[in-house]
């Protein structure tokens, strides 16, 4: 896999993940599961599973970031009231 395809793999993920989590709250239990998902898939699917784990492992930091960008987001307003 060229490192063009990996590096836009991991953008739609990341991209993904940030607009999952937007319109769906995801917790910390659907992150373990995507994660879960992508080790099943390498260990399953080894190279063919590459592809599809690198773009669920980018899911769950692009759903982690926008999560934590929220708690931060929510202190802030919490500390100007």
């Amino acid at each position: 896999m060229t490192s063009s395809k990996i590096l836009f793999l991991l953008g739609i993920g990341w991209i993904g993940g940030i607009g999952l989590h937007s319109f769906v709250p995801v917790g910390a239990r659907g992150i373990l599961v995507f994660l879960f998902i992508a080790l099943f898939l390498l260990v399953l699917f080894r190279s063919k599973g590459l592809p599809a784990a690198l773009l669920l492992f980018a899911l769950c930091l692009g759903i982690l970031y926008h999560s934590l960008a929220l708690e931060k987001e929510a202190e802030l307003a919490k500390s100007f009231s």
